[in-house]
């Protein structure tokens, strides 16, 4: 995962800020309009997402990161890299100069994602892409251990990250993307849980609305109308 509203990272090593920042995320690639020219990558990381795309693609990615380690070394991959916080910063880009704005698994990390995401979407070209994934609070094994040990454990990573400020489900993600004017938002799970394996999982999965209890990560996308 990549945050830009995260001033430590666990533990004091540079791998583990490898391993914290930097990243790929193959399955975001499809996401991403394969007509897109210039993308702004918001919370960047160490610049990998980026790079993948730039040599699949061979498009122009921009990135904005809080981490100054970090963003040193997504400046050696990307076209360039806006360094500060992705709500306060000043991002020299002009009005509708993006093809696809991407935000993986940042949006949790932000004091007012809903008030960033809409300030952003003005980089956006008209008919341009958002594209998001954020981790899911309704996930199964986090509602069971609030239900029946009434605790929540943060952790260095995943759903409960103890850097996550937001909290998102299904819903409140939807409500995020239309809430700041997008339009066609389209929704996918990515699932997993270590308790549920094989048929129980895809059973649980095909019950309306229970899928999302073995969703740890909803992929989103959303058009800026024309």
């Amino acid at each position: 995962m990549r945050e830009p509203a995260r001033e430590t990272v666990p533990g004091t090593a540079s791998a583990a800020i490898g391993a914290y920042y930097g990243h790929e995320r193959q399955e975001l690639v499809a996401l991403v309009p394969e007509g897109a020219r210039r993308i702004l990558d918001v919370g960047c990381g160490e610049g990998a997402f980026g790079a993948l795309l730039k040599r699949r693609r061979g498009c122009e990615v921009h990135g904005v990161e809080r981490f100054p380690p970090a963003a040193a070394a997504a400046r050696r991959v990307l076209d360039s890299v806006t360094e500060g916080d992705a709500e306060s910063a000043r991002l020299p880009f002009d009005d509708g100069s993006f093809d696809c704005l991407v935000y993986a698994d940042v949006l949790e990390h932000l004091v007012d994602p809903w008030r960033a995401l809409r300030d952003h979407v003005r980089l956006l070209r008209p008919g341009g892409r958002v594209v998001a994934s954020v981790p899911n609070v309704r996930h199964l094994g986090v509602v069971l251990r609030l239900l029946l040990l009434g605790r929540i454990d943060y952790a260095d990573e995943g759903i409960l990250d103890r850097t996550h400020l937001r909290f998102f489900t299904r819903r409140s993600l939807l409500a995020l993307l239309e809430g700041a004017g997008l339009a066609g938002v389209a929704l996918r799970r990515e699932c997993g849980l270590s308790i549920l394996q094989g048929a129980p999982a895809r059973l649980l999965g095909a019950i309306p609305g229970a899928g999302d209890l073995v969703a740890v990560r909803f992929h989103a996308t959303a058009e800026k109308p024309l």
